[in-house]
């Protein structure tokens, strides 16, 4: 019953948390259109529309052992009172565990990244993100969210093909009954005309132009761009 508790506990709070520091450091990059408002303000809005479709699962949802989600929130409560060195220790000290299963040590490096994410520690927190997702462990947005984070902090760094790759099997996994919002073919455009594929970037920014006509969020600058 402790197990249960501190679960329940540590998801609600946890995913608060973590949309606020990915809104707050990740997903800042500049010089690319429409990048400040990506990250999770796509990925919930493309998570929305499938929620909407989607039956109930009957599979029951993986949870975390109940000593790594003690720990966790730990480092939930550390960062909330505003020490980030601390929180990132205490998962540091927590993936020194031998004895973690996938899916707590996938969800460790995916709590970490966010935080060095939030600290403009890209290097670290795309090898933290990079952990996880290769994990596979985590249920199927969370895997598929990690992508996306990838595919951005890879533009970050100025890994363009690396962001492309990410990128295209983000798109490429997506459910093709609930398209992308549209700043997401817009920043895969801009990768595309980075590396001087205006063919390919061009294809994405019209792509984006008819998905923002379909969910009547039109913006200047998404003209300009193409």
């Amino acid at each position: 019953m402790a197990k249960m508790g501190t679960d329940k506990r540590f998801g609600t709070r946890f995913g608060t948390m973590c949309a606020a520091i990915a809104l707050a450091g990740v997903l800042q990059v500049t010089g690319i259109p429409g990048m400040s408002e990506l990250g999770l303000n796509v990925v919930q809005e493309a998570e929305a529309q499938r929620a909407q479709r989607e039956k109930p699962k009957t599979r029951a949802s993986q949870s975390l052992a109940d000593s790594t989600a003690k720990e966790m929130l730990k480092a939930q409560e550390a960062y909330e009172a505003g020490n980030v060195a601390e929180a990132i220790a205490i998962l540091n000290r927590l993936l020194q565990r031998s004895d973690l299963k996938p899916f707590d040590r996938a969800s460790v490096n995916q709590f970490l990244g966010q935080l060095y994410a939030g600290e403009d520690d890209y290097p670290r927190a795309i090898a933290a993100f990079e952990r996880a997702e290769r994990l596979n462990a985590l249920e199927g947005q969370q895997q598929l969210d990690l992508k996306f984070y990838l595919g951005q902090l890879y533009l970050a760094e100025d890994r363009v093909d690396d962001a492309i790759r990410m990128l295209e099997a983000w798109f490429a996994a997506n459910d093709p009954e609930t398209p992308p919002p549209p700043q997401a073919y817009f920043t895969l455009a801009s990768a595309y005309a980075s590396k001087e594929n205006y063919v390919r970037a061009l294809q994405l920014a019209e792509q984006g132009l008819q998905r923002s006509r379909e969910v009547n969020d039109i913006r200047e600058r998404w003209f300009a761009f193409t």
